[in-house]
């Protein structure tokens, strides 16, 4: 998909994502159970991707090609959901062959 395709927004219930100015869905935050991030290689080069996982297993993805990104990564620092200021630096930095930077875990 391409970043006029995806839509993405963050509001005090959750994070929420629109394919093709579909219907939205996502993830509330109350339901956020870890976030973690890793950069892909596309035929653009690479990207940032980020998952929020749920308690039994699955995972609500989001790519920084798509528009709203920004505001998810600052709601996501505004709720202060990562272990370290630096994490989006760190999550940029790790490759396809390195192990998934783990942001923030519930505890």
């Amino acid at each position: 998909m391409t970043m006029s395709e995806v839509t993405l927004k963050a509001d005090e219930k959750g994070i929420w994502r629109s394919d093709n100015g579909g219907k939205p869905f996502g993830i509330e935050w109350e339901e956020i159970y870890g976030i973690s991030g890793y950069t892909m290689s596309y035929s653009n080069g690479p990207e940032i991707e980020i998952e929020f996982d749920f308690d039994y297993g699955e995972s609500f993805r989001i790519n920084e090609t798509w528009e709203g990104f920004n505001d998810i990564i600052k709601a996501v620092h505004d709720r202060k959901m990562y272990r370290e200021e630096s994490w989006l630096q760190k999550v940029s930095a790790v490759g396809e062959d390195d192990e998934i930077y783990e942001i923030w875990q519930k505890s």
